[in-house]
């Protein structure tokens, strides 16, 4: 059995098929080319078996975004007199790196939506039907530092949360993995930093692939990662839940600490 043969029987077989009969490598009437043959078709065999097809993903195309406000950053938890104008900056930044990839970014008058507080999913994809936009953008700014100078400590923002809804089927299509962090000297203002996320953010967006089926699929139930920080008219500040969650309590949890 040629090379070419025994790989393409490999790649015919079904990954339920019973074991083959065990092969002798060891015999004697194996010419050493034969026994080459088989053990690099083995080798092949089994990355094509433990490594399987990426999911039916497609490219993330360009659309209208309703970008929310984003939620302003915090200083241990809570927050801060310098980071009062952060969230409506960091918009701005947003919708600059979006546009350049090609993003028609909209924004909401609803009052409901501000950068102290953290936006349901329900209301953010009911709002985005409302204004026409094909996604809904929300991001959650964390703990940040704007160092004095010549303290020799560095500036560094973080952005916690960010996730991308289509609102046509309520999919959740985007979320980021794990928190961004930006840093840098205390000599310069730490907006700067902000812009660095900004663009960081959009050129990770740009290179994302998605399931078919989250664009494609039909409606879908609302999924939102931060449903029990995301809620209205609880007894916590989004400080406090955003706190709980990172030491380890569940939705449930959370919702009952908070009397909900």
């Amino acid at each position: 059995m040629s090379l070419a043969e025994a790989t393409d029987s490999c790649a015919r077989a079904p990954k339920t098929a019973t074991p083959a009969a065990r092969v002798d490598l060891t015999s004697k009437s194996m010419l050493p080319g034969q026994r080459l043959s088989i053990v690099l078709a083995l080798v092949l065999c089994a990355a094509c078996h433990h490594h399987p097809p990426l999911q039916d993903g497609v490219p993330l195309m360009p659309g209208t975004m309703l970008l929310l406000p984003p939620r302003n950053v915090i200083q241990d938890g809570v927050p801060h007199r310098v980071g009062v104008d952060s969230g409506a900056y960091f918009a701005r930044s947003l919708e600059r790196e979006f546009t350049k990839h090609g993003w028609r970014v909209v924004t909401s008058t609803d009052s409901r939506f501000s950068n102290t507080d953290i936006a349901p999913a329900d209301e953010a994809i009911a709002e985005a039907r409302k204004v026409n936009a094909e996604y809904v953008f929300r991001t959650v700014l964390g703990e940040f530092r704007d160092a004095a100078p010549m303290t020799f400590r560095a500036d560094f923002v973080t952005l916690d949360t960010a996730h991308l809804w289509q609102a046509k089927n309520a999919a959740l299509v985007w979320s980021l993995p794990k928190p961004m962090v930006s840093d840098g000297t205390n000599l310069m203002h730490y907006y700067r930093l902000l812009d660095e996320l900004a663009e960081d953010l959009a050129n990770r967006m740009a290179k994302v692939e998605v399931e078919r089926a989250l664009l494609t699929g039909p409606p879908r139930t609302i999924v939102d990662p931060l449903g029990s920080v995301a809620h209205r008219g609880t007894q916590c500040s989004t400080e406090q839940i955003l706190s709980m969650k990172k030491s380890g309590l569940t939705d449930d949890q959370v919702r009952r600490a908070c009397g909900q």
